[in-house]
């Protein structure tokens, strides 16, 4: 996986400098305005700080483009600008993703305490990893809708990973709604294998 992906520091990096930027882009609107109506009036061109100020946040905006971290085709044409919103959006998608990974990253952990090879756990892995390759191709979009579906736990896999990493906390009735979600994704004989107890995470993992 990559690291950077996975680097909740660097997201949130990101993340504050795009709120930086969003709060200089206000004051660049107002020179701009201001540097209009002189231009319009006058027709002196704009002061030396004026364009300090431009190009500054033209060096800040091109720092943070390159500091998001790129996911298959997330962020497109690398050499467009994009508008913040757009970073925004893949900054989103990007923690969604995370998120995603760190739960797929506890399928191969999960054993079936009586059997090395038990089959239905392993459709859940080839499950995993078509997840994961899937989300690291997809568009920004893509990805955060895929991440947002498969993060809902009533998704079968993460409803399968919730059963047996966080079974503790979970409610009857919310136990229930999940263990259908298995039933119906993966089949009776791996919820009934969950609902036993059979499968469970080594103990040198954490959920």
């Amino acid at each position: 996986m990559d690291s950077q992906l996975t680097d909740a520091d660097a997201l949130q990096r990101c993340r504050t400098s795009l709120h930086a930027l969003r709060r200089f882009s206000d004051d660049v609107c107002e020179l701009m305005r201001g540097l209009a109506r002189v231009l319009r009036d006058t027709g002196r061109p704009p002061s030396l700080t004026t364009l300090d100020q431009l190009a500054q946040y033209r060096s800040e905006y091109e720092q943070l483009r390159a500091e998001v971290p790129h996911l298959g085709n997330m962020s497109g044409n690398s050499s467009e600008d994009r508008s913040l919103e757009e970073i925004e959006t893949e900054l989103e998608s990007l923690a969604l993703v995370r998120a995603t990974f760190e739960r797929l990253e506890l399928v191969p952990l999960i054993r079936h305490i009586d059997q090395i090879d038990f089959a239905p756990w392993g459709n859940c892995l080839a499950d995993g990893m078509r997840v994961r390759e899937q989300l690291l191709v997809m568009s920004a979009a893509d990805a955060k809708d895929a991440a947002e579906q498969f993060l809902s736990k009533p998704a079968p896999l993460n409803a399968a990973i919730t059963m047996i990493t966080d079974s503790a906390a979970l409610s009857d009735e919310r136990w229930s709604l999940l263990l259908d979600a298995v039933t119906e994704g993966y089949g009776r004989e791996l919820s009934t294998a969950i609902a036993r107890g059979k499968l469970i995470l080594m103990s040198n993992a954490s959920a």
